[in-house]
């Protein structure tokens, strides 16, 4: 609002000046629009990448895990010693350790790209989780011939039912989670500690 503040006459004759009030709209503050929480041409983009070489990586640690795990001694246990399934749960926690590595680096190598929004986070949930169980599939294929060898050299049925048995595989299936997981706080916790700018 705005006043006229022209001089006023000295003439006392003439009519006195009407004062002017000029009333002009009100410009509020600008505020430039928020990004969006999605943007989902981009999002979906690192989504499909991420989780695609999440899961090819998760081939090369069921090698890994085939290579490295202790294996059963199906001519122990054709001796009758029940000692040998330890091996199964050395196994279990060989492939623990090598999905928890798996997921932080895969954390590591997606947060040093810059990715650390709701595609990325996504891609490594559902890649975490393939992987895991690419990885336990691998590490069966890989085994499954040797273990049909010596069940053979020993005269032991190699059906179905004996393979589950003695067969090299996971058996507590909540290790398969644990790349995701491991991936996913990992993520979580550099996010938090340095949020997002986009």
């Amino acid at each position: 609002m705005t006043c006229d503040t022209s001089p006023v006459s000295a003439d006392p004759w003439r009519a006195p000046d009407p004062w002017h009030v000029t009333a002009s709209a009100y410009d509020g503050p600008a505020y430039a629009p928020a990004p969006p929480a999605v943007r989902w041409p981009h999002d979906a983009f690192v989504f499909l990448v991420t989780a695609a070489l999440v899961t090819i990586a998760g081939a090369v640690v069921g090698l890994l895990w085939s290579a490295t795990a202790p294996k059963l001694s199906i001519r122990a246990l054709a001796a009758g010693s029940e000692a040998t399934f330890k091996s199964q749960a050395g196994a279990d926690a060989r492939f623990l350790l090598l999905s928890i590595i798996a997921g932080i680096a895969c954390a590591a190598i997606v947060l040093a790209f810059g990715q650390r929004g709701p595609g990325a986070v996504v891609g490594l949930a559902v890649g975490g989780v393939l992987a895991g169980l690419v990885a336990n599939r691998v590490g069966v294929l890989a085994q499954h011939d040797a273990t049909l060898s010596a069940l053979k050299s020993l005269g032991l049925s190699h059906s179905a039912r004996v393979l589950n048995l003695v067969g090299f595989r996971v058996r507590a299936q909540g290790v398969l989670l644990a790349w995701a997981i491991a991936a996913l706080v990992v993520h979580g916790l550099a996010t938090l500690m340095r949020p997002s700018t986009r």
